[in-house]
């Protein structure tokens, strides 16, 4: 006679373990598929003959590599645009090292992290006495640059007053430190990112037009995440290699992501696109107690509450109702002591104690 409140192992609960195992297999034939296109990308890298440092083997992501292999070697001015977090600074850097300019300094700057009077000085440096505080000369980031690439992120946040100064540099390659009369001649290479409209802003009059048209020349989209979700699983493997060392004992090492993980991150819309990705990765990891990334570990963003799941998708729902059951009756077994209850389940006591709470297990 079973236990009051508890169910018998039943059929139900034989299809479901069935049913695990079969995603077990999957996620075996999904370690095997991120070796390939690893193998891939090494590959592409060879057909295209360009350094990019980017992880991806999607369409959009080609059109990319192409784009910086006849970019690269051109030092016309490049405009990157795209969402925060698509890997702009990753394409400017590429594009850096993919320019006879590769041997020479690639420095960035976010435009959008200064005030005016600071950005000035910064980028163009400034003569002694120029300001309150500026008791030395200092020379700015055009100065730095000099042969090689100044990677202009956020311009569209470029203060309209900075932007005829910018312009002269792309015209004539030269401007004067802030506080200074001597034109300094530079040879430098622009490359400047958006994720706003420059279009727009040209005609609400935060955006110089003839500025625009200097830095149009060369232009290429970055592409959200949700537009490549092919590559979301080997994005995820490079993430856990780069976090695997924050997991500590007694947790075990990461080594993969469960099946269902890896559905809930095909799944997702992704609006802070790559760099949430490795946000969410690097949770996982942080948080998880098993060798493998479960969809708990994950940010709750990514997991749909009950009542948007679709009524076919029951899986979820009858492996729950099965821990449940289970756990509930290891617990009465061993009269309520979480860890022995885990040991007899092979399982972590932490873990195990997570799964109770979040089901609602209890003993008595």
């Amino acid at each position: 006679m079973a236990p009051s409140g508890f169910e018998l192992f039943t059929k139900g609960h034989t299809d479901v373990l069935a049913s695990k195992a079969g995603f077990t297999a999957v996620a075996l034939e999904h370690a095997r598929y991120v070796t390939w296109l690893e193998g891939e990308n090494l590959r592409l890298n060879e057909v295209i003959n360009v350094e990019h440092g980017m992880i991806g083997e999607s369409l959009r992501m080609k059109e990319v590599y192409q784009f910086i292999s006849r970019a690269g070697p051109t030092d016309r001015p490049v405009l990157i645009t795209g969402e925060t977090g698509t890997g702009k600074d990753l394409a400017a850097r590429a594009i850096h090292q993919n320019s006879p300019r590769s041997r020479k300094p690639f420095v960035a700057v976010n435009c959008a992290a200064f005030t005016e009077t600071l950005l000035q000085s910064e980028l163009f440096g400034h003569e002694k006495g120029a300001f309150t505080g500026a008791d030395t000369q200092r020379k700015g980031l055009f100065e730095a640059a000099d042969g090689g690439t100044l990677f202009l992120d956020e311009i569209g946040e470029l203060p309209i007053t900075m932007q005829a100064d910018l312009l002269r540099v792309l015209q004539h390659g030269e401007f004067k430190r802030v506080g200074g009369n001597t034109l300094i001649k530079v040879n430098v290479r622009i490359v400047a990112a958006t994720n706003s409209n420059l279009q727009e802003a040209i005609k609400n009059g935060r955006f110089r037009q003839d500025l625009f048209f200097r830095l149009d020349v060369l232009t290429v989209e970055m592409p959200r995440l949700s537009e490549r979700r092919e590559d979301i699983p080997l994005l995820a493997a490079h993430f856990m290699k780069n976090y695997g060392e924050i997991r500590t004992q007694p947790f075990p090492p990461v080594v993969g992501i469960s099946p269902e993980a890896l559905h809930l991150l095909v799944s997702y819309s992704w609006p802070g696109n790559v760099r949430e990705l490795e946000n969410a990765i690097e949770r996982g990891i942080a948080l998880g107690v098993t060798p493998d990334i479960r969809p708990e570990d994950l940010p709750k963003a990514l997991r749909p509450e009950k009542s948007e799941l679709a009524e076919h998708d029951t899986y979820d729902d009858e492996f729950e109702k099965f821990q449940k059951s289970l756990f509930g009756k290891r617990l009465q077994l061993n009269r309520g002591n979480h860890a022995e209850a885990a040991r007899g389940l092979d399982l972590h006591p932490k873990y195990f104690r997570r799964r109770c709470r979040a089901l609602d297990v209890k003993w008595p």
